[in-house]
């Protein structure tokens, strides 16, 4: 399966777990009658992925959504690459500022000294910064990269490169200086900047698998202003072994930092499969906000078809799971209307699925299979369509391992 983003509800799928922690607020809250821009972002010391070589997701990842005054860091220790060389030890941080007039999301990411590619590639520290801004004259973006004593083959290289330079070593390696995109997307205005990017070349005489290597990448947002702050994702396919990620989501959709503006947000993906474990038809996923002066609305949704487990142990024509979250003056309604699942049958043998919330399916030598698997908090939902835990080690999977087909998640905070 193809792997996105940590499950949980937000703008993006950490982030989503963190607002979740802190809202622990009363539904009973009041309307807003003024509004609030979420403001936040993430940064991210490096992240690495070589052929076979190398594969390290990213390093002291720090996200942040918030519509108050705020922060959030991280640190990492040292990386070391083998073949590669190493990665210095990062700082990240984001901050939500309001004061004079002016709201602002900053993003950084600092890396001590690097060496890659033997020495073709060195620095001593790498910082990268973006920022958003919103003031009386409207919105600005910035961004910065400074490489301190950089060296690519041998040669100095200004620490402040222009936006988008680049270098290649020949035969070797394309190197990427200062990478920069500013976007409006559903109402949010996005910074990203990426200080340092160096992709192998096919066939490069250090005799190295092609890949990437990338190092101080920060990226801030702020959204429009909302009268309460939406929050929510969903995914196809999960497999969950003690915690830890098997196999990764399939088609995830996440609501930005603020909500969608209406918009709503899709993926999908043909098919999935895992040999012996899971093969599924065509999976399907959204999210989409809308915030009014009456109501502010969370709304995700994840299909998913053809599902085979077990080699056919449990069979299922479709899933879907449907979270809704709908913040009035009256306080949070949350429910899961929407979900269902379609001709179920269990070791060839067609079984009824019953509407109910939480209904659980002992399958003897294998596990507990529950429908409809929801879970409320005082401002949110979550949703799994299917979701399988084995009580007996099947497909390489050891006992307690989860399957989880079709999942939805959202909430509105007050703020």
């Amino acid at each position: 399966m193809s792997s996105l983003s940590t499950r949980g509800l937000g703008a993006a799928a950490t982030v989503a777990l963190t607002a979740a922690a802190v809202l622990g607020l009363p539904t009973s809250a009041p309307a807003a009658t003024t509004t609030a821009s979420a403001a936040g972002g993430s940064a991210y010391g490096s992240t690495v992925k070589v052929g076979n070589l190398v594969d390290s997701g990213r390093t002291s990842y720090v996200p942040l959504c918030t519509t108050r005054v705020g922060s959030a860091a991280n640190n990492t220790a040292r990386v070391d690459l083998g073949l590669l060389g190493h990665i210095g030890a990062a700082t990240t941080k984001v901050v939500s500022t309001d004061a004079r007039g002016t709201r602002a999301a900053t993003a950084t990411s600092t890396t001590a000294g690097t060496s890659l590619l033997g020495g073709l590639v060195s620095v001593s520290s790498i910082t990268s910064t973006a920022g958003v801004s919103k003031d009386a004259r409207g919105y600005h973006s910035t961004g910065s990269s400074v490489l301190v004593g950089l060296r690519v083959a041998g040669r100095s290289v200004t620490a402040k490169p222009a936006p988008g330079t680049s270098i290649t070593i020949p035969g070797v390696a394309t190197v990427l200086l200062n990478q920069q995109s500013a976007r409006t997307s559903a109402g949010a205005h996005n910074q990203g900047v990426t200080a340092l990017r160096v992709t192998l070349l096919p066939g490069n005489t250090l005799g190295l698998p092609t890949g990437t290597v990338v190092v101080g990448a920060a990226n801030a947002s702020l959204a429009a202003p909302t009268r309460h702050r939406p929050y929510g994702s969903a995914f196809g396919t999960e497999a969950n072994v003690a915690g830890l990620v098997g196999s990764g989501r399939t088609a995830s959709s996440v609501l930005p930092c603020g909500g969608s503006g209406g918009v709503t947000r899709t993926n999908k993906v043909a098919s999935v499969t895992a040999p012996g474990l899971v093969r599924v038809g065509a999976v399907t996923s959204s999210a989409k906000s809308t915030d009014t002066a009456s109501a502010t609305t969370a709304t995700t949704a994840a299909k998913v078809a053809g599902i085979s487990l077990l080699g056919g142990v449990v069979e299922v024509d479709a899933v879907t799971a449907q979270a809704n979250a709908k913040r009035t003056a009256t306080g949070v309604a949350r429910t899961s209307t929407g979900t269902q699942v379609v001709g179920l049958k269990i070791n060839g043998r067609a079984r009824t699925v019953s509407t109910k919330e939480n209904t659980t399916i002992d399958i003897a030598g294998v596990g507990t299979l529950t429908l409809h698997k929801t879970a409320r908090t005082a401002t949110s939902i979550t949703v799994d369509a299917l979701q399988l835990r084995l009580t007996t080690a099947r497909a390489g999977l050891p006992v307690g391992a989860v399957v989880t087909l079709g999942h939805a998640g959202a909430g509105v905070a007050h703020r």
